[in-house]
């Protein structure tokens, strides 16, 4: 089963994975705290999409939370200071308000997606 979603989640990876060495640099654990959830989210929608039942719904729910926790340390980061709110630094980065809004779309539609029902 290939849901939509999962090149969804992957682009997602891509458009954070660069600011990880950034974020690294003034927070070893931060960064390594995001890389961790931003790897979670793939791997989680790629393992419901092959499990049945409540094992599904689980796997999404999982990797809707670790989608929201990426997007929660990308806020801290920003709280703390730790990176620059108007994404400068990163080539081909999204700009912050557009990944904001792109990372609560796709949390949202994975949220939808634990909730339905097993066709």
């Amino acid at each position: 089963m290939t849901l939509e979603i999962y090149p969804v989640v992957l682009e997602l990876v891509r458009r954070l994975a660069p600011v990880l060495p950034r974020l690294r640099a003034r927070s070893a654990s931060l960064g390594d705290q995001m890389e961790r959830a931003l790897i979670s989210v793939p791997l989680n929608v790629a393992e419901g999409a092959y499990s049945r039942g409540k094992n599904r719904q689980a796997r999404y729910q999982t990797a809707a939370a670790s989608a929201r926790e990426a997007l929660a340390c990308w806020e801290t980061a920003q709280a703390l200071g730790l990176v620059q709110s108007d994404g400068a630094g990163a080539r081909g980065a999204v700009p912050p308000r557009d990944r904001h809004a792109r990372a609560a779309d796709e949390i949202s539609l994975l949220m939808r997606i634990a909730a339905a029902p097993e066709r």
